[in-house]
């Protein structure tokens, strides 16, 4: 769950911790939205873009491939997200890529409660975003140290054409931040297909005429 100074859902990792291995990097120009099988992450409850019982959130559900170092979300955004008709709100597209990078922390460090916040983001448009249009969300991490990483993302049509990308640096975020993360906490967990079915899923896509969320 990040929207610009959210919480990332993760816990600092201690100093002289072992580090895992650094993820590969996608070659700039290398389609990184094709991916191949991969693990479910954790669904929160109230968060706009993972939480499925926020009946105006995008309820993207996001998987892990741990061969490249790489997560990845199928979505498709629906027309009441829109700016120009038929386009995605350039601010909706920032929000999906600033939580699909974030969330390549949890990969890279192997747990679930990393948490981070954004302090940069920088975006680039390349194309007009369509609405009602299957889309693919793949995030990455680029380097990391103990108080902060740069992440980076990219949203594509899923031919792999490049729609927008970000550049982000994410820190540890300050102590208030998390004063109400254990209201979450019992919701935070991976969800089985039945139960992302009950929140008008399939298995991680979004349905367009279904917007409740499931019995939480």
């Amino acid at each position: 769950m990040n929207e610009h100074g959210s919480p990332r859902k993760a816990t600092p990792i201690t100093q002289g911790s072992p580090q895992p291995a650094p993820p590969q990097t996608p070659a700039e120009g290398s389609l990184p939205c094709r991916g191949g099988e991969h693990t479910r992450q954790p669904n929160s409850r109230g968060c706009f873009i993972c939480g499925l019982g926020n009946p105006l959130g995008l309820k993207m559900v996001f998987y892990e491939d741990a061969a490249s170092g790489r997560v990845r979300a199928d979505l498709t955004v629906p027309d009441v997200f829109r700016s120009y008709p038929g386009v995605v709100h350039g601010g909706i597209v920032a929000t999906i890529l600033d939580e699909t990078s974030g969330r390549a922390l949890m990969l890279h460090t192997g747990d679930i409660n990393t948490f981070f916040v954004t302090a940069k983001m920088e975006m680039r448009y390349r194309r007009a975003t369509p609405t009602n249009t299957p889309l693919v969300a793949v995030g990455w991490v680029e380097r990391m140290s103990q108080a902060r990483a740069r992440v980076k993302g990219e949203l594509c049509l899923q031919d792999g054409t490049v729609l927008a990308q970000c550049d982000s640096l994410v820190v540890h975020p300050q102590s208030e931040f998390l004063d109400r993360w254990d209201e979450e906490i019992p919701y935070w967990r991976v969800y089985s297909d039945e139960e992302l079915d009950d929140a008008g899923l399939s298995i991680g896509r979004l349905s367009l005429d279904n917007n409740r969320g499931p019995t939480l």
